[in-house]
């Protein structure tokens, strides 16, 4: 096979063409599209190659500024956190960047907000305590009146979204909140120990989070639901299944290919009591990559989740169990362009260049394959 020119001379020039400050874990984290396994050389080649010509950032700095020259200079106050917690549909953005990144190419656009409302709590609380029948019998501070009621004034204050909460908890509501702290003390005082949900993406399930955080507290469901808001949720625990699995996984559903069940049989007594929910158990067969999948992964979107596992090892260099997931994910599901050069980048970090070339040479063969196989290709048959 011949491999064309362009690759040839992009393969000898494409150092000259990476700034010195590159950085190679934001070109891989915030480009989600890029081949599987591509290591340190292979995400600088990548962006020389193709990355510049795409319009692709080497680094966080150079994204946000481009986009600023594009939309507009980002607030001055905006703090990522903040715009996270305030919109639901963001959780899934870890890195102050995307945030940032988002809020320029959208939520400006979107009249998203990214602060809480110009009226401190303290404020609309002091105007709620004076239309009481007994404003006496209340705390001064709104933080001393969340004390009394055993909460922290912590990150779920910007989570409340009292549209969603007046949705989820109209069989309960006495009344219809008018404003924003009204929706607040009628959580605190009458929906905590009911375990409201205080938005559509900060559910509270106690089981769930009993079993993921034995250790974190709260003899009573409310009294761990208390502690969850006050400061578990800062520290980034998971309220719910979907919550820790968009972590885990990117999405927010269980993959239905996952038998939790006959992959705890297959554990120690001890390990099987320590993962007490089906969302540990993925979790642990993430992180372990069992090479024995028999009964255990079966059906549609089982090579999706194996690429995905092969995502997690290669990212924490482990190119073995890397290649043992692509080998599962190509035995389950047909063969494809990033799979195969995958497992050709794997195999190459082992050692193994023949093995690679191989690998290479059958993803190039497959409709759709990018320049990336072609050029392992090629530097496959060089090395030999």
């Amino acid at each position: 096979m011949r491999v064309p020119l362009r690759a040839v001379l992009d393969r000898l020039l494409w150092r000259l063409r990476v700034p010195a400050g590159f950085d190679p874990d934001f070109y891989r984290s915030y480009y989600r599209d890029l081949p599987v396994g591509l290591d340190g050389q292979g995400l600088r080649r990548h962006f020389a190659i193709r990355g510049r010509r795409e319009g692709r950032a080497p680094d966080a700095a150079a994204l946000l500024a481009t986009l600023e020259a594009r939309f507009g200079p980002l607030p001055a106050d905006f703090r990522p956190d903040r715009y996270r917690i305030l919109h639901p549909d963001l959780m899934g953005f870890r890195e102050d960047h995307e945030l940032a990144a988002h809020y320029l190419q959208f939520g400006a656009r979107e009249n998203r907000a990214y602060l809480p409302p110009d009226s401190t709590d303290q404020e609309e609380y002091d105007r709620a305590v004076l239309a009481r029948p007994d404003p006496a019998a209340y705390p001064a501070r709104f933080e001393d009146w969340l004390d009394r009621h055993g909460l922290g004034a912590g990150d779920w204050l910007l989570a409340f979204d009292l549209g969603a909460f007046v949705l989820l908890n109209a069989g309960w509501l006495p009344e219809r909140p008018r404003t924003r702290l009204e929706g607040l003390m009628l959580f605190v005082e009458a929906g905590l120990e009911r375990l409201a949900p205080i938005g559509l993406a900060h559910a509270f399930d106690p089981a769930f989070h009993r079993a993921a955080y034995p250790r974190a507290g709260g003899a009573s469901n409310p009294e761990r639901y208390r502690r969850w808001l006050s400061t578990g949720m800062r520290r980034g625990e998971a309220g719910n299944e979907a919550q820790f699995l968009r972590a885990l996984l990117g999405e927010d559903g269980f993959p239905a290919c996952f038998d939790a069940a006959a992959y705890a049989r297959r554990l120690p007594a001890a390990r099987r009591r320590a993962l007490a929910h089906r969302a540990l158990l993925l979790a642990d067969f993430v992180a372990t990559g069992s090479s024995d999948a028999a009964g255990i992964v079966d059906g549609p979107g089982s090579g999706a989740l194996y690429e995905r596992i092969a995502d997690h090892h290669l990212a924490r260099g482990d190119a073995a169990a890397a290649h043992r997931a692509l080998d599962l994910a190509l035995a389950a599901e047909p063969a494809t362009p990033r799979r195969l050069h995958g497992r050709a980048t794997a195999r190459r970090l082992l050692g193994r260049e023949g093995d690679a070339l191989a690998a290479a040479l059958a993803a190039v063969a497959l409709p759709g394959a990018g320049i990336e196989p072609h050029i392992l290709a090629a530097e496959g048959r060089a090395a030999r």
